[in-house]
């Protein structure tokens, strides 16, 4: 299967990649991160775990680690990445909530 080479995320907008070969993700407003907390990258990391259901890491695009104390680079690539040995939910929606 190729890869979908995807355009950059808008001006002032982040992308959360979920499932790399399925191209699914997250295209979230900056300023609507900024509002809700005081440490965004670890609120992407966050909102992996509540998607998919099981903790990973944050790394940007270049599948670095990111750091979660850190600031989002606007229209910055982050990845959130589940060590080998965990799945997550089936589904990324969870029908019952």
């Amino acid at each position: 299967m190729e890869d979908i080479i995807q355009p950059p995320p808008l001006v002032g907008h982040v992308r959360l990649v979920l499932f790399e070969p399925q191209n699914f993700y997250l295209e979230i407003p900056v300023d609507i991160i900024g509002n809700l907390c005081k440490r965004p990258c670890k609120y992407l990391r966050y909102l992996g775990w509540c998607v998919l259901g099981a903790e990973g890491t944050l790394e940007d695009a270049h599948l670095n680690e990111v750091n979660l104390e850190g600031n989002l680079v606007d229209q910055g690539v982050y990845k959130y990445k589940l060590p080998p040995d965990q799945q997550g939910f089936p589904f990324a929606v969870h029908y019952e909530i």
